[in-house]
């Protein structure tokens, strides 16, 4: 997720809030949250209960993020909530083992009774889970994941949010293409769904490719990979995997006395200073007085409010944004919620802090519409191109976005 992927120093300092939030919804059976005025599931006169899945103890950034989403809700809450209506943000860990996750969204949805899941975290956690949770007819938006199986006909409760990962990698094969193409390149990809989603969008950018490797989604054969890549002479290396295997990609590189140019994706680990990677939410480093600093403002401002101890890094803007983007689609859903309205309110929804518009609509509901490529330096992303548009078919133009960002609004609260 380029920018919106932070440090593993983020887990220990988010273990308390993940612990937290967590706790939240205990082992014991609780009393679904039905109101009888409005008879839908997660509903009350007083509150909205909306339920996650996250790696809060498992790798990444899951914890961080979560901890975004639930500090933002908290602000709106400290405001009046949605309607009067309080959000209530109960996640569960799945330790980043997506084979757990299918439990606990039976957990959530049957005895927990929620109104809609938000924000489930990972590729694979979603897939697990988006067809139970479609023929509950539960609500199943923002989904922390970039792959264009989830947006499918098939699944009309799920809205995407994320750039996708065709996307993804047309954006990266559009600058090493226009910015790198006199290099010899090579690439490494994860050998699953991601990584070859990720190499279809690289790939359609008519790139010349020196070496291409595959690799595990555990690591394993990463050294090797990297001797190959040096033997190819590549000096531009596009990584199309997680952060641990891109991580692991850097240590046995540098181990070889191997420092080409890395180009990475979102999902990567971005945290080495040079690395090249993509983003779709404002950089830290946005200008004063543009729209994207104002939002970067708003969620720093929710963060020192709400979870000063927690590094405000990309991983917490990420679920703001994402938390924020939820709580206007409920104002847009009225006073009285449904579930249908929610999903109705998807539709035409602002674009908020994304970059780029969004899209929900009849038969495509894959959420950000592009973003824009740049540089990492001390742990902040900074913008080497415009904002890029595209979609997730591997024939679709890149082009200059060009719609204009709003600033975010003064209160910090979704119009309504």
């Amino acid at each position: 997720m380029g920018e919106t992927r932070g440090s593993r120093a983020v887990l220990a300092a988010v273990a308390a809030v993940g612990l937290t939030v967590l706790a939240g919804c205990g082992s014991a059976p609780s009393k679904p949250l039905i109101s009888p005025k409005i008879a839908v599931a997660g509903a009350t006169a007083k509150a909205i209960l909306v339920g996650g899945i996250a790696p809060l103890t498992g790798g990444g950034d899951g914890a961080g993020i979560a901890a975004g989403s639930r500090a933002y809700f908290r602000f709106v809450n400290a405001r009046g909530g949605v309607y009067g209506r309080r959000i209530v943000y109960r996640v569960l860990d799945d330790q980043g083992q997506a084979r757990l996750a299918p439990s606990l969204a039976v957990r959530l949805v049957q005895q927990d009774a929620v109104f809609a899941m938000f924000g489930v975290d990972g590729t694979a956690a979603n897939v697990a889970v988006a067809r139970y949770l479609n023929s509950s007819g539960v609500p199943d938006v923002f989904a922390g994941s970039g792959c264009g199986c989830l947006n499918s006909p098939s699944l009309p409760y799920t809205f995407g949010w994320q750039l996708g990962d065709v996307q993804e990698g047309k954006l990266l094969g559009s600058y090493v293409a226009g910015h790198l193409a006199g290099e010899k390149i090579g690439v490494l990809y994860e050998n699953d769904r991601f990584g070859r989603n990720e190499l279809a969008g690289l790939m359609a950018e008519h790139l010349r490719i020196n070496a291409r490797v595959a690799c595990a989604a555990d690591g394993r054969g990463v050294g090797s990979c990297a001797r190959a890549l040096r033997a190819s002479g590549a000096r531009v290396v596009v990584a199309l995997a997680s952060p641990a295997v891109t991580q692991v990609l850097g240590l046995a590189m540098a181990g070889l006395g191997y420092h080409p140019q890395l180009v990475v994706s979102g999902a990567g680990d971005a945290r080495m200073s040079g690395v090249i990677t993509d983003g779709f939410l404002p950089s830290l480093a946005a200008q004063r007085g543009s729209p994207g600093a104002s939002w970067v403002t708003l969620f720093r401002r929710v963060h020192d409010d709400y979870i000063p101890h927690v590094p405000f890094d990309a991983a917490v803007m990420t679920g703001m944004s994402a938390a924020y983007e939820f709580t206007a689609a409920m104002f847009r859903a009225g006073p009285d919620p449904t579930r249908g309205k929610l999903l109705g309110a998807m539709s035409g929804l602002a674009q908020g802090p994304a970059v780029a518009p969004l899209v929900y609509s009849a038969g495509d509901q894959l959420g950000i519409t592009g973003g824009y490529v740049g540089v990492m330096r001390g742990g902040v992303l900074f913008p080497l191109t415009t904002v890029l548009s595209t979609d997730d078919n591997i024939a679709g133009p890149v082009v200059a976005d060009r719609a204009v960002q709003a600033g975010a609004p003064a209160t910090g609260i979704p119009a309504h």
